[in-house]
């Protein structure tokens, strides 16, 4: 015990952190844990007493026990090693990289990334998640679609072995280590020296490229992968910038790939990409010369694009042809082009307009502060500057625990843009002239736009998609952190900035899983208490959910499997809202993977669809029915030649554990 007093000492920050893996170790195993010492309930139903009670003991105890092997390790091995086992594992935390990952962001950053992977791998969701699903496990039987995604997430599903949970992983682990590259891509342009502003550029991007998956399963889809494009694009436009002999060709390439992949995954987006391109050429004209490698580079990266296309089987041809049909499907929702931007509007209304009292009252406070430093004529810069960011820093943290993530988003560089500007003069800066501050904000508002242009045409008005572009906000604050105030520049040093950039994604991401309701969508419980198995696809794939879903995916498979349905059969998907269940079955959905139900047209989209399947896969085809406000009409299969139910044998109804408790059921064609 002597020892361990004397370590904590001595080591007082390693405590720090061996205390905060503690408390994440302990989160990870809190339902086994509490199961054990306490069977019943896990650990969300208990009470807020208890769960701390079980929080305080264990997190301690694993405290415990990490700082004994510590102890242990430094005390008694260490010393015995030999020199050369020294000598290798010495260069690496004397380098910067060394001293970037053994930093307190980076451990943190780290934490939160392990909480995500502890639970990323449970639950199914048999609806968006579904479909994405087949998208890549069946994409020739896709003939009918506007964004071709599949070409690229295929590969990662194929890569993994064909496992939908190990593809979320895979999906996390890219968007990870593509944050990171876009955030020193930033830091890098800004010619960051210190390694505590090297791990914040890193590691604060992949803090709040985690909230991707607060609330929705993150099989990669096209949400994810124009994510990706975005992040891609602003690294391109941070190479531009590094004014080395091929940084414009290597920039232009990266900036090609970016749009190329946008192309396939967001049509709109890869319009709005094209047009901040061009805003950054207009803006950067005095320090990119070399355009024309820049184009170049565009070029080459718009080929690698077309050559991937062919390698996949795929052909110019043919994706014209799918895209023409594409916008033909979507136009039958009534999405017209007008209304792609409904969303954006929307957001920007509520940002501005629906929270105007919050900026009103942001900007007086700190106005009204810069008046009375002014009218006492007294030269307190540093009080001055330290209540201003007081008053930044705190309605950051209020608006962060009650407004939702996405808005919060706007809030977060809009208020940060207007301390700068209120706090001028107030803060050495590391820009020498006016013109010079203005191409500043300008950058920063390269992220903002790409943010934009991703949340641009998503048709849905659910505000939780904007949530999915905040990391590239966050890089825009980072801009202005790092291009204004010195002043600013030392606080992060310290930590302060650091600290409150941290907890409120932290927050915004942990107290919605701690909740004693799901968060995560369409599922009945907690991911985190997801403990049951289940086979589906026939056996080839297990994934773990709650016992209610895997008892409906089992009596599924099994009374299917015993009226003769075997791999590939064609289904006929008329629930509206459960394509996850083809892929549970290993079944087909030629031509469209989703007969979305519940829009205008949703009818006459599900009618053309069914007008291009061949006679052969209709006469084999199962049909998936339900009660539900989203449900497809089955009379759609009469007007296609068979009768609906009475050329049908029902096998099996199973209830699905919604929020609606929706009853399925599955039937068989007689003939």
């Amino acid at each position: 015990m002597k020892a361990l007093i004397d370590f904590a000492r001595k080591n007082k920050k390693t405590v720090l952190f061996m205390l905060l893996w503690s408390t994440v170790i302990f989160w990870i195993t809190k339902e086994k844990i509490t199961g054990a010492i306490q069977p019943g309930k896990g650990f969300a139903g208990r009470s807020f007493l208890t769960q701390f009670a079980i929080l305080v003991f264990f997190s301690f105890l694993f405290f415990f026990i990490l700082s004994a092997l510590v102890v242990v390790y430094t005390r008694y091995i260490s010393p015995i090693l030999p020199e050369r086992m020294k000598l290798c594992f010495q260069p690496f935390f004397l380098s910067t990289t060394g001293k970037i990952a053994t930093h307190p962001v980076t451990q943190l950053t780290l934490m939160l990334w392990i909480v995500a992977f502890s639970y990323l791998h449970r639950g199914f969701d048999i609806t968006d998640n579904g479909y994405y699903l087949l998208i890549s496990h069946r994409y020739e039987d896709v003939a009918y679609e506007i964004r071709q995604f599949g070409i690229f997430t295929r590969l990662i599903y194929l890569a993994v072995g064909e496992s939908a949970a190990r593809m979320r992983i895979a999906g996390a682990v890219m968007l990870m280590a593509i944050t990171m590259l876009c955030g020193w891509s930033v830091g890098k342009s800004f010619g960051v020296k210190s390694v505590d502003q090297k791990a914040m550029f890193m590691a604060i991007p992949t803090i709040t490229a985690v909230l991707f998956y607060r609330q929705w399963l993150s099989t990669p889809n096209y949400n994810w992968l124009t994510l990706l494009s975005g992040l891609l694009l602003l690294t391109g436009f941070m190479v531009l910038t590094y004014q080395t002999k091929r940084s414009h060709l290597a920039g232009g390439i990266v900036i090609g790939i970016s749009g190329f992949i946008a192309f396939l995954s967001k049509l709109t987006t890869a319009a709005f990409f094209a047009g901040i391109f061009l805003l950054v050429i207009l803006v950067e004209r005095k320090k990119i010369r070399e355009v024309v490698q820049i184009f170049i580079g565009g070029l080459i990266g718009l080929l690698s694009g077309v050559a991937f296309i062919y390698l996949n089987g795929q052909s110019i041809q043919s994706i014209y042809i799918k895209l023409t049909r594409g916008y033909e499907a979507i136009s039958l929702f009534e999405h017209s082009i007008e209304s792609i931007f409904d969303p954006l509007w929307l957001y920007i209304k509520q940002l501005t307009l629906g929270y105007w009292w919050l900026w009103l009252g942001y900007t007086f406070l700190l106005a009204a502060v810069r008046f009375y430093f002014k009218k006492i004529n007294r030269t307190v810069n540093d009080v001055e500057f330290r209540i201003l960011a007081g008053i930044w820093l705190g309605v950051l943290f209020l608006a962060g625990l009650f407004i939702e993530t996405g808005y919060w988003a706007g809030l977060l560089y809009g208020f940060t843009l207007i301390f700068l500007i209120i706090s001028r003069g107030k803060v050495s800066t590391s820009v020498e002239t006016d013109t010079d501050q203005g191409k500043a904000i300008l950058r920063s508002l390269y992220g903002v736009l790409i943010a934009f242009s991703i949340a641009f045409g998503t048709i849905n008005q659910y505000t939780w998609v904007f949530a999915n572009i905040i990391c590239v906000f966050v890089l825009s604050l980072l801009f202005l952190v790092e291009a204004f105030p010195n002043v600013i520049r030392s606080y992060t040093q310290k930590g302060l900035v650091i600290l409150f950039l941290i907890i409120i994604p932290y927050t915004l991401y942990i107290v919605p899983l701690s909740s004693k309701r799901p968060v995560t969508y369409g599922q009945d419980i907690e991911v985190t208490r997801m403990e049951t198995k289940s086979s589906i696809r026939l056996g080839k794939e297990e994934v773990i959910t709650s016992p209610k879903y895997a008892l409906a995916f089992k009596t599924l498979q099994n009374d299917a499997i015993a009226d003769g349905f075997v791999e590939g059969t064609p289904v006929i998907d008329l629930t509206g809202m459960a394509p996850g269940l083809v892929y549970v079955l290993d079944g087909r959905s030629p031509v469209y993977p989703w007969y979305s139900g519940g829009y205008p047209n949703s009818t006459r989209f599900v009618q053309n669809i069914l007008k291009d399947w061949t006679n052969e896969d209709f006469d084999k085809a199962w049909v998936l029915t339900s009660e539900n406000k989203r449900q497809i009409p089955s009379t759609l299969v009469t007007e296609c030649g068979k009768k609906f139910p009475e050329e049908y044998k029902k096998v099996t109804s199973v209830i699905i554990p919604t929020k609606d408790n929706i009853t399925v059921e599955l039937w068989k064609p007689t003939n």
